[in-house]
């Protein structure tokens, strides 16, 4: 459905997947968070905060482990570098967001826009640094 989606729209099916497979596997988790982070007390901000940071890291450390075992267990040629350099550079700085002890509205302006900064992130080392 996917890559039908991108045909019609004239988009790479991996930035259509990229935008809507994680919005709609996530759609629990940030509805349950949104909830937490409403009643505006601050045991129910850490565990949204908690909440959507681990999504984060076990969504990402699955796609690098689906990159992985594809490459070892079929004869593919590795064409993820620009979307592994992404993944671990967002992994690394949410692991810096993580250590913060104190979270403000600017740290969830930050950590919302990583999203689709890593979208441009890979097209610019795609389409515009060749890279694949």
């Amino acid at each position: 459905m996917l890559s039908e989606l991108g045909n019609r729209t004239g988009i790479p099916a991996f930035f259509v997947a990229f935008i809507l497979a994680p919005l709609a596997s996530n759609a629990s988790e940030l509805i349950a968070s949104i909830s937490y982070a409403s009643k505006k007390k601050l045991e129910c901000s850490d565990v949204s905060f908690g909440q959507l940071l681990g999504a984060a890291v076990m969504n990402n450390t699955f796609c690098l482990a689906i990159f992985l075992a594809l490459i070892c267990f079929r004869p593919l040629v590795w064409t993820f570098t620009s979307e592994t350099i992404v993944i671990l550079v967002i992994e690394l700085i949410m692991g810096a967001f993580a250590l913060k002890t104190t979270h403000t509205v600017m740290d969830s302006f930050i950590v919302a826009s990583l999203f689709p900064i890593s979208i441009v992130f890979v097209w610019v080392l795609e389409f515009q640094l060749g890279l694949n």
